[in-house]
């Protein structure tokens, strides 16, 4: 039995949510090392690519969109969501 979470994840979900904020830090840290000019354009250019790929392999796992688990439509909608949040704020 999995141990009790606060956010009632199963381990698909919380596991996959821990490979979204590490993809998420290293894009992080990867705009911000190599466009140290401009790295908050260069962060929502990543995002939007990482949830270009999210797409592409969801689209690929012929995973369901409305799934009980997070899937990469989730990590999808998450970078996207950074991305446009990162677009909106600068």
């Amino acid at each position: 039995m999995d141990a009790p979470n606060s956010l009632g994840l199963d381990l698909q979900s919380r596991l996959f949510l821990r490979r979204f904020l590490i993809t998420l830090a290293g894009i992080t840290f990867a705009a911000f090392a190599f466009a140290p000019q401009s790295p908050w354009q260069s962060l929502a250019g990543m995002t939007f690519l990482a949830a270009t790929m999210d797409s592409i392999i969801a689209a690929l796992r012929k995973e369901r969109l409305n799934a009980r688990s997070l899937t990469y439509w989730d990590g999808s909608a998450g970078f996207l969501g950074v991305s446009c949040l990162i677009r909106l704020m600068t």
